[in-house]
């Protein structure tokens, strides 16, 4: 029987490799910030991960290749059971309201996990994909179906302001950002809401899922958990026009994810935005 103390030992281990799996992460986000001044964390992220990936290391949400925790070993994922992935998921977003004639833009997109179901959902052409890597999207567009992507049109694109601006001019009806939230430093979640705030024109939906915790804290090198608290008042501190909600995600989801989420929802009121807008 495991006795009280062996497992506080267990678990003080536990932090103190976390700790020092933080500072070596920041050891290097730190070297590679002075070979490029001005960039942000969402850069580094995408520089590290295409490194891991590049190596043929499998990552759980990203890339080519992940990995079974149940069977210990290594999945090269191919169009057939690439195609499974990400279905929990996609239900949490279909239950939110989101309709094939929508609007949709995947915030954070990635390898395409989510954004699949997304794709074979929505009507032809309602579908927009944003990431900041070039490479995650190109990993995930080649396990897509290609008659699926010839009949659906899906717009895929790395992040940038002047995309941000031409998807306002879009005006999407349905926004969801799925493990994204989690990888953004609290000093760079003002970027984070400025832009999801640009996009969500009147009568739009967003939603944002995210680790939650009772206080912000950093949980892993590159991984933080939030505070409802915290994420109003960073969403409001950019903008102060949209009605924010939080919400549980469903057990079946949240257990894969082995870790407790939620998930933010923002809407804008269709009627006075559009007055303001007039005025």
């Amino acid at each position: 029987m495991l006795t009280k103390r062996f497992v506080e030992k267990g678990l003080e281990k536990l932090s103190i490799a976390r700790k020092l799996s933080i500072w070596w992460a920041d050891r290097r986000a730190a070297a590679w910030r002075l070979r490029n001044p001005g960039r942000p964390f969402s850069d580094y992220y995408a520089h590290h991960v295409e490194r891991h990936l590049a190596r043929g290391k499998p990552h759980p949400t990203l890339g080519s290749q992940g990995f079974d925790h149940e069977l210990g070993s290594q999945i090269d994922w191919d169009r057939a059971n690439f195609a499974t992935r990400g279905r929990n998921a996609w239900r949490e977003y279909l239950a939110a309201g989101v309709e094939p004639g929508c609007r949709i833009v995947d915030y954070g997109c990635g390898s395409l996990r989510v954004g699949q179901h997304a794709i074979r959902f929505a009507d032809r052409g309602n579908y927009w994909g944003i990431d900041v890597s070039q490479s995650f999207i190109n990993d995930g567009r080649k396990l897509l179906d290609p008659e699926q992507v010839e009949d659906k049109r899906p717009r895929l694109s790395v992040i940038s302001d002047d995309l941000i601006d031409l998807i306002a001019v879009w005006q999407p009806d349905f926004i969801f950002s799925h493990t994204v939230l989690q990888h953004v430093p609290v000093a760079e979640l003002p970027v984070y809401f400025d832009r999801l705030a640009r996009m969500t024109g009147p009568g739009c939906k967003a939603v944002v899922e995210f680790i939650a915790a009772p206080r912000t804290r950093r949980i892993k090198a590159m991984s933080w958990a939030y505070g409802e608290g915290s994420l109003r008042a960073a969403a409001e501190a950019v903008d102060s026009d949209w009605s924010i909600a939080f919400e549980a995600v469903a057990d079946g989801n949240s257990r894969v994810m082995k870790k407790p989420r939620r998930v933010m929802i923002m809407t804008r009121a269709a009627a006075a935005n559009a007055s303001s807008i007039a005025a």
